[in-house]
C-alpha cells in the first residue's frame, strides 16, 4: 500500500463530508484512511459508517475522548502504508495531495516531504495564500541551522512521512490537548536525513472556526511547558541538543512563550502562570539564562522577578518600555500605559 492517512475525527459533522469526499476521490489508488472518532458526541461515526459502506478503504477507530494526539498514535500503530500522513476533519484537500506527495517522496527516496496549503477563512469563505519558504534539493534538519524549528509551519498535515522513518526513531504524539503535535513535528524535522519541499499548495486549511481547538482559544501554557520541556530532553537523548539545533529550540521557545502569553494578558497576569514559568524557566526549559533571546519579556520580566507582585511591576514597566519605543508622542503613549493599567487592574480584581 502505498499511503496511510490518518484522519482524527472530535464532533466534526459539520464539516466531515466535504473532508471525506477529497479523500476516497483521490487520484493515488493505493491508499488507506484510518480515521480515529476521538469520543464525538454529535453524528460524526454515523457520516463515516455511511462512507465505509461505500468505500472499504476506510477504517473506523473509536476512542474515548484523549484527545488529537492520542488518536494519531492510534492511527500510526493501525497504518499498513509506505508513507502515512496525518489530515484534520474539518479540512479539505487538493484531489492530487497524495499522489504528488507519494511522487515525491518516491523519486527523492524522502522520509518527509513538506509541502504548502491556502487559509480558509471559514467566517468570510475568503481563500488566501500561506507563504511557503522553498528549500531545493534534499536536505536534512541539521542542514536548516538555528531556523530549524521555524523555516516551516510547524503543523502535521503539510507533511508526508515514510512510515519506517517514524518505527525507527519511535516518534509518538503528546497525550495533551494541544500543542501535541509541535513536538512530533519539531523531532521529526530535527531527525531527518532526507527531507525534501513541494512547492504546491495541496491542503484548505480552515480558520477562524470556533468549533477547533485554536477556535476555542485555551488557556495551554501548561502543555506549552510540557511540550517544549519534553522536546528538549528528546533533542539530547538523541545527541542532538547543541550548536544551532539547541540554539533554533531557545528561540523558539522563547517565541513561543512570548508571543502566546502576550496575546491573553488574563494569562499572563495570573498567579498560576507566574507561578508555573518560573517554577519551570531555568533548567527546565532552558540551561541557562544566557539562552533566553533579548526580543523577549522572559529574562527582564519572569526570569528577573523577585515574587509575583514584582512580576506584574516589571511587566508594566516593559510594556511601557515598548510603546515609547514604538511612537515618542507623549500623550498617547501615557493613554496606552494607562488603559493596560486599568486593563490589569480589572484582571487582578477579579
Amino acid at each position: 500500500m502505498d499511503v496511510s492517512v490518518v484522519v482524527p475525527v472530535y464532533n466534526a459533522s459539520r464539516y466531515l463530508p466535504q473532508c471525506v469526499e477529497t479523500l476516497i476521490n483521490q487520484t493515488l489508488r493505493d491508499i488507506e484512511f484510518i480515521f480515529v472518532d476521538d469520543g464525538s458526541t454529535d453524528d460524526s461515526y454515523e457520516i463515516l459508517k455511511k462512507y465505509q459502506e461505500k468505500d472499504e478503504r476506510i477504517k473506523i477507530l473509536r476512542q474515548e475522548n484523549l484527545h488529537a494526539g492520542v488518536a494519531r498514535n492510534k492511527g500510526i500503530e493501525q497504518a499498513k502504508g509506505k508513507y502515512i500522513i496525518f489530515l484534520d476533519s474539518d479540512d479539505y484537500f487538493d484531489l492530487k495531495l497524495l499522489e504528488k506527495t507519494f511522487r515525491r517522496a518516491e523519486k527523492s527516496h524522502a522520509e518527509i516531504v513538506i509541502f504548502s496549503h491556502f487559509h480558509y477563512d471559514n467566517q468570510t469563505g475568503k481563500m488566501r495564500k500561506y507563504p511557503f519558504r522553498m528549500r531545493r534539493g534534499v536536505f536534512s534538519g541539521e542542514m536548516l541551522g538555528e531556523n530549524v524549528f521555524s523555516s516551516f509551519f510547524i503543523v502535521p498535515w503539510n507533511k508526508l512521512y515514510l512510515r519506517s522513518f517514524l518505527i525507527k526513531h519511535n516518534l509518538k504524539y503528546q497525550p495533551i490537548l494541544k500543542h501535541n503535535d509541535v513536538y512530533f513535528v519539531s523531532l521529526s524535522i530535527a531527525l531527518a536525513e532526507r527531507i525534501v519541499c513541494l512547492n504546491q499548495r495541496l491542503v484548505y486549511y480552515r480558520v477562524n472556526n470556533m468549533d477547533s481547538l485554536q477556535g476555542r482559544n485555551l488557556n495551554s501554557y501548561p502543555d506549552l511547558i510540557q511540550c517544549c520541556t519534553e522536546l528538549k530532553q528528546s533533542l539530547a537523548e538523541n545527541g542532538l541538543f547543541h550548536g544551532c539545533i539547541k540554539d533554533g529550540y531557545n528561540k523558539v521557545v522563547c517565541d513561543s512563550i512570548d508571543g502566546r502569553t502576550r496575546s491573553k494578558p488574563e494569562v499572563m497576569l495570573s498567579r498560576q502562570y507566574y507561578s508555573e514559568m518560573k517554577k519551570n524557566l531555568v533548567p527546565i526549559l532552558f540551561e541557562s539564562p544566557e539562552d533566553f533571546t533579548d526580543n523577549t519579556f522572559i529574562p527582564d520580566v519572569i526570569y528577573k522577578s523577585t515574587d509575583y507582585d514584582n512580576y506584574v511591576l516589571l511587566l508594566v514597566k516593559r510594556m511601557g518600555e515598548e510603546m515609547i519605543s514604538k511612537n515618542n508622542k507623549d500623550y498617547i503613549v501615557g493613554h496606552e500605559l494607562l488603559t493596560i493599567l486599568r486593563r490589569i487592574k480589572r484582571i487582578l480584581g477579579k
